[in-house]
């Protein structure tokens, strides 16, 4: 990598060596003209500073890997087996059996039953009755009538009473007014 920035710098520097001598040329020779009628600025081509920059760069390598495969392969092996085989055989064989007997038969038993025996007996039986008697009777009653009663009560009281001004319409004279009371 620093070979690599060592070679780019060289050759950065070289060619500007070279670029040097034909900068007149530039600007379409406006840079040939008197000192007095251009400056400097618009001649020359201003420097050209390098600056390094580093980019990640991802490169694809191919490389062949090996790694074990396994089959499985399947051989035949034979062997004997014994097995237990089962057979089935019947034998006579006899013997006694004792077994339940069930027999009926009847068993006399005396009980005693109770019967409810119903008997008619009379006796005289005297009691008194009560019946509904209706008698006719008049009791006084008495009651209060309210009247309306009118009565006339007469009452005097004195008042005074301010007339108005005389002239004005609607008033009234004072003496006309003391005279009623």
């Amino acid at each position: 990598m620093k070979l690599k920035f060592a070679l780019l710098v060289g050759a950065a520097l070289l060619g500007e060596a070279i670029v040097a001598n034909k900068l007149r040329a530039w600007h379409c020779g406006a840079c040939a003209y008197p000192a007095a009628c251009y400056t400097q600025d618009q001649c020359c081509v201003p420097r050209v500073r390098y600056q390094v920059c580093y980019q990640t760069v991802v490169e694809e390598q191919t490389r062949i890997c090996y790694r074990p495969v396994y089959h499985t392969v399947m051989k035949e092996c034979r062997y004997t087996v014994c097995k237990p085989v089962y057979e089935r055989h019947l034998r006579e064989c006899r013997y006694t059996v004792c077994k339940p007997v069930w027999e009926e038969y009847d068993v006399v038993r005396n009980y005693t039953v109770c019967k409810p025996a119903y008997e008619q007996h009379v006796r005289e039986s005297r009691y008194t009755v009560f019946r509904p008697v209706w008698q006719e009777y008049q009791v006084p009653v008495s009651w209060t009538t309210c009247r309306p009663v009118f009565e006339q009560h007469v009452r005097s009281s004195i008042y005074r009473v301010q007339a108005r001004m005389a002239g004005i319409p609607g008033s009234y004279p004072l003496d006309h007014l003391s005279q009623s009371v």
